[in-house]
Formats: structure tokens, sequence, C-alpha cells
């Protein structure tokens, strides 16, 4: 120890003041973990003092995390730091290395806030205990308050609206939602679309129809399925009694090709010719987009027909129908009947 006499020891709640030699008469020991104050010496337990009066021992807060930021709850007074302590005990999550005061100086120079994603803004739905900011996607430093506005489907500047200024026409959705023609209010996905003369694709689903309300068929297909568009039936009739029976749908939508049947005609169903091997649709004058129906004999009447759609409720557009010749006397041949 020090051959100065004042001293102050602190230990289990008490304090002892005297002079050193009297002290170590008296049989008080130094053990580990006491803080002793002795003027003007500082070794191992004891802390340096010089003045009237003795200091108190700081007290060292456990930074967990590394943020210079220390628990509040976890002081220890001492006269030298602990090893991973600091002297601010105000770190209000002391788990995360982005959470400490002063972390979102864009919201506040103090307050203690969470900046996960390092843009100067806190976050604005944090665990409790953090005091929220105003950034309204914290794992994304391109948004918060203040940044531009881009057509990405993404409230960027964190005002509570999603890509103001990008609505072209007016209808409700952006080129980046969706809208394959942001300079018609009535092309939309989702809008009705019923394929017309336009053969534009108004519900921007990729054809001029709408594929959650059809049946489809080519060639190529089978009727072993549900006719979806990539897995089409071969025949018109199986596709036209599969929509009739799907609440769902009421269209059936055929591709180029030549098809031999007689069209039985389900009533509510409307059936469109027009479409090439990639479903896109045009006039049936175009190449590659020619549907021909070509009937036959239907025997209980003797006639040689191609649709069949008595007392039926229903359409056929773009469609060429052909009756076969009548061979007998007697026989009769209409395209639709």
């Amino acid at each position: 120890m020090s051959s100065r006499a004042n001293w102050w020891r602190q230990a289990a709640g008490a304090v002892f003041l005297g002079a050193l030699a009297t002290a170590a008469g008296a049989g008080e020991e130094l053990l580990l973990g006491d803080l002793v104050y002795a003027d003007g010496f500082e070794a191992g337990n004891a802390c340096a003092w010089a003045g009237a009066e003795p200091p108190l021992a700081p007290t060292w807060y456990l930074d967990a995390d590394g943020d210079g930021f220390g628990d509040p709850l976890s002081g220890v007074a001492a006269c030298q730091p602990p090893a991973g302590h600091v002297a601010d005990g105000t770190d209000c999550d002391d788990a995360s290395p982005a959470t400490f005061p002063g972390a979102a100086p864009h919201d506040s120079a103090s307050a203690c806030m969470r900046d996960a994603d390092g843009d100067g803004w806190g976050d604005a739905a944090p665990p409790a205990g953090v005091e929220p900011g105003t950034d309204c996607d914290d794992g994304d430093p391109a948004v918060h308050p203040g940044a531009t506005e881009v057509c990405n489907g993404v409230d960027d500047n964190c005002d509570g609206g999603v890509d103001e200024g990008f609505d072209l026409d007016g209808d409700g959705v952006t080129s980046c939602a969706g809208d394959c023609d942001d300079g018609d209010p009535v092309v939309f996905p989702g809008a009705p679309d019923v394929p017309d003369a336009l053969f534009a694709d108004e519900s921007c689903d990729g054809i001029d129809g709408e594929i959650a309300r059809a049946a489809f068929v080519a060639p190529a297909g089978a009727d072993d399925g549900v006719c979806a568009i990539g897995a089409p039936c071969a025949t018109i009739g199986h596709a036209a009694a599969v929509a009739a029976a799907d609440p769902a749908r009421d269209h059936v939508y055929v591709q180029a090709g030549l098809y031999f049947e007689i069209l039985e005609l389900p009533d509510g169903v409307e059936i469109f010719g027009g479409y090439d091997t990639a479903w896109v649709r045009a006039d049936r004058q175009t190449p590659g987009h020619l549907a021909t129906l070509r009937g036959g004999l239907y025997a209980p009447d003797q006639g040689h027909v191609a649709v069949r759609a008595r007392g039926a409720a229903a359409a056929l557009a773009d469609l060429q129908i052909e009756a076969t010749a009548a061979l007998a006397s007697g026989q009769s041949s209409q395209a639709v009947n």
C-alpha cells in the first residue's frame, strides 16, 4: 500500500475511514473486490484520490452488442472498466448493434432507435422498449421518408401511398403493378375481357379473353383433363361441356385447326375462334388463325349438321362452320340447327 495515511474502503455495504497503520493494526484486511481509495495512490483494487473527499467508484455497463452503449441494468462499480463494459448505460436493446441512442439521426440525435438498414432513419415498428422512428421498411436502405418514389409497388417515401404519379390512365393500376396498357383506362389486370374485333388483351393476362373463365381447345389436345391453356382439350364439344359444368367458366377458346365433330351447344357458353398456337387471337382470315368446325351426319334426324343449338342461349365467333353434304334422298345439310 501507500505510505500516505488517508484511505477509504468500501466493502459489503460498510465504509471504513482511518489511518493506514491504525486500520492494519486493527486487523482490517483488503479483500479481492474491495474498493479502496488512497489519496494519490492507484494499484490493483485501489482507486486514486486527490481531494478533500474520496470519489465515488464509477459505474460500468455491459455492452454485449459492441455498439458503445451498455445495458442500464448491468451496472457494476469499479475503478477501471471490466472487459466488455462501457461508461454509457443507455442502450435500450443491448442485443442489437443497430439499436442505440442516436442510431437514427434523421429522426432524432439522441433517442434510442433501431436503424437496421443504415439509412439514418429509425424503424417505425421496432421491438418493445425501442423508440419508434419513421422508416416504414427498416430492411431496405432505399425506403425511408424523403426517398424518391419509383414505380415498383413499394411505398418508397413512407408517406402511406404506393407509386404515386405512375397511374397514367387513372384506372387504379400502374404499369409496374401489371397494367399492360397504362394509356387506356379500360385495360388493367382483372378487367372484363370478352374476345372482340379489337383482339386486345384488356385483362392483362396475356390473351384476348380471360384465361380464368375459359376452356381451351387445340387439335393436339386431349379430352381427358380440364381443358386448361397449358393442357387443352381436343374437341370443341368436350370443352363446351367442361365450361358449362364449371360455374367460373362460360367461354371456350379454339386454336386454329380442323375439328371433325357435331357440336351440341350448351346453354350459356360462348365459343371463340381465331387463336393461333401461341393463343394470340386475330381475324380468321389471318394465316394461322382459322379454326374450322366440320360436322357430319346426325343419324336421329338424318341430317348433316355441324352445330346443334336448339333452345341454347349461346354464341359462336370467328369459327368457320361447315356441314357435310347430304348424300341420300331425304337428308338435309345445315351448318347450324
